[in-house]
């Protein structure tokens, strides 16, 4: 297969691998092309694919991880279609990957690998990867989610759709860096406020209708986004967070109940999510709504 640049055009091509080796989370070709395409120009963000006849068997992408206080933190994967794998293909994109990041200032290069891929493992260890973090992997069958009859009525606690605060933007922005700040990372988070409305707020997958706001005393105080693939009735957890003053009062499982609700009313059947292994609290929260586990990705890092 010929290795080559990802081009905007190859989305929809891309999308059976990507299904295929991420099928623990939700992928849609918008979701793809805005992932890859509205990067800022300081992520260095470039992807590559491998053709043969037109189909895309193998992927790879790098980019620096623009949004920590850390410098020269890059982000990397690749991947091939299992029928094409042992013909150094995955090597071949990992390298490519690797040069361009390098030349960009990366100082550490960082991916995932699914723990019941051995294979995979073994790969990262012959790169000169380390395993670090763990991510635990959930899915949500929405008919035997354990949630609340009814949402708050009255009072100074209320549940809204996303979209009808949606022009709260910088609310909205400061309620969510407040949570990404405090997640289980080997770094600080440090996005700015002109970064995240189109990394973020400006995502085409993020479903402003099955996306909740807990609103206190009408401040936005909890949130609960999904990310949807509404034809393929699958949706996933963007981010749940609260902020600091409002936590330990439930409003975290407030916003993912309505979110479970919004959900299968407009025919999602299954909900996916991940947490950090060390994150106790929205580990015990997933448990108790029914998400069961599914797959554990091993973050796998290496100096260069």
């Amino acid at each position: 297969p010929e290795i080559r640049l990802w081009l905007h055009e190859d989305a929809e091509a891309t999308m059976p691998l990507f299904r295929e080796l991420w099928r623990e989370e939700v992928v849609t070709t918008p979701g793809l092309v805005h992932w890859i395409e509205r990067q800022p120009e300081r992520a260095a963000m470039r992807a590559w694919v491998a053709d043969t006849r037109g189909e895309v068997v193998g992927f790879a992408n790098s980019r620096l991880r623009w949004a920590l206080q850390a410098e020269g933190i890059a982000g990397i994967w690749s991947g091939v279609l299992p029928a094409f794998r042992r013909r150094g293909l995955g090597t071949r994109l990992f390298e490519t990957a690797a040069e361009h990041i390098v030349r960009h200032g990366a100082r550490r290069l960082e991916s995932t690998v699914r723990d019941d891929e051995p294979d995979a493992r073994a790969f990262a260890r012959r790169l000169g990867f380390e395993e670090g973090r763990s991510e635990q992997y959930w899915e949500l069958e929405l008919g035997s989610a354990a949630v609340a009859n009814a949402e708050p009525v009255g009072g100074e606690v209320s549940v809204v759709r996303l979209r009808e605060v949606r022009d709260r933007e910088r609310e909205l922005f400061e309620l969510y860096d407040s949570a990404e700040r405090d997640m289980p990372d080997d770094y600080t988070h440090a996005i700015a406020f002109e970064d995240w409305l189109p990394e973020t707020l400006g995502n085409p997958e993020l479903d402003l209708d099955l996306s909740a706001v807990v609103l206190v005393r009408d401040r936005p105080a909890a949130f609960a986004w999904l990310i949807a693939d509404r034809e393929g009735a699958r949706a996933a957890n963007e981010m749940t967070g609260t902020a600091p003053e409002f936590r330990r009062r439930g409003l975290a499982r407030l916003a993912k109940e309505s979110t479970i609700r919004w959900s299968e009313e407009a025919g999602i059947r299954t909900i996916v999510t991940s947490n950090d292994t060390t994150n106790a609290d929205m580990l015990a929260l997933n448990e108790h709504l029914g998400y069961r586990p599914s797959v554990l990705r091993i973050s796998v890092a290496k100096d260069v």
